[in-house]
């Protein structure tokens, strides 16, 4: 079931994100899976009726998810879409509620295409430009919703997939959790150490060490080489 009364709030945020034609673009290619170059077309294209478009093809917030991202990765400049349709996610994510039982269920099917030296001190704070980087090389080989969750256990708590664990997620923008991450394990070691033991007490222990090993080397230059 949809909050479709936050869809004004939505569009709203989304006409003025400072991307928001290829945001619109992808919207209307999701939608009408064909590309269109025409500006003017765009231009007239109708936000509201793209997104209730969108919500009413994927009445839950996981198959929509899967969908975006899956349309993302066909375009032809793919890493730059699917961060385009992290913002797209991020955004329909408020109109949906996401009931527990229906959640553990459709997330329990995903299938994702997954082609020392120590620090005395703290890391240094990952630049913005650089956090942008990294989050493009995960949400390029795994689903980020998945690597969100991992995340936030890493970080947090077992995820358990309550509604306060899935309030308490929406709240959580991914480029917050990377940074936490990397604040709160100063070393390479510990945070490949923290990631595997966090994926091996989760569901589904073999594709979220997936996720894990993915997280990691996407973080892994921002620590001192572990080996030479």
């Amino acid at each position: 079931m949809e909050n479709l009364y936050l869809l004004p709030q939505v569009i709203q945020n989304l006409e003025q994100h400072k991307d928001s034609l290829r945001l619109k673009k992808l919207s209307f290619y999701i939608c009408h899976q064909v590309w269109e170059n025409d500006r003017t077309k765009i231009d007239n294209a109708d936000w509201q009726s793209l997104l209730q478009e969108l919500v009413s093809k994927k009445p839950n917030f996981i198959s929509l998810n899967k969908y975006i991202y899956g349309m993302a990765k066909t375009t032809n400049k793919p890493k730059q879409y699917l961060l385009l349709a992290d913002i797209l996610i991020a955004q329909l994510e408020k109109i949906y509620f996401i009931e527990e039982d229906v959640t553990v269920a459709c997330l329990a099917n995903f299938q994702e295409d997954l082609t020392s030296q120590e620090m005395p001190n703290q890391p240094e704070v990952v630049k913005p430009y650089d956090l942008y980087k990294i989050r493009a090389e995960i949400i390029g080989n795994i689903n980020p919703l998945r690597a969100k969750i991992l995340l936030f256990s890493a970080i947090y708590e077992q995820f358990n997939f309550s509604s306060q664990d899935w309030a308490m997620l929406k709240t959580q923008q991914f480029d917050e959790l990377i940074q936490n991450l990397v604040d709160s394990y100063p070393t390479f070691t510990d945070l490949v150490s923290k990631l595997e033991i966090t994926a091996g007490i989760m569901r589904e222990i073999d594709e979220n060490l997936k996720v894990a090993r993915v997280i990691s080397q996407a973080l892994k230059p921002f620590y001192p080489a572990v080996f030479i």
